[in-house]
């Protein structure tokens, strides 16, 4: 014969067993989702290959214009020149231009 409180413990436990299924199921979804998403993601692309009879974008070498370059080698030269005046915080910057 079980007692009350043996009953109440049962409940608990089969509950508890539950709660904790429950988690792990939950647990699992962001993986499968994920796992759904590269499997689509693949099959896309393999059918996009096939469509086009090879890889279904270009692979290109952007080049920046001039300006840009001129920006780049700007930035580069003023990140390796000791005379120029830098900042080590947002704060210093802002009191420096009066903002």
């Amino acid at each position: 014969m079980v007692t009350v409180l043996g009953i109440k413990l049962i409940f608990f436990q089969k509950c508890l067993q539950h709660i904790l299924q429950q988690v792990q199921i939950f647990s699992l979804l962001p993986d499968a989702f994920q796992v759904f998403l590269e499997f689509v993601c693949n099959y896309v692309f393999l059918r996009t290959a096939i469509r086009e009879n090879g890889i279904p974008f270009f692979l290109t070498l952007e080049v920046p214009n001039e300006k840009t370059m001129h920006a780049i080698e700007e930035g580069k030269r003023i990140a390796h020149d000791s005379s120029v005046k830098g900042y080590t915080s947002m704060d210093k910057l802002k009191s420096a231009l009066d903002v």
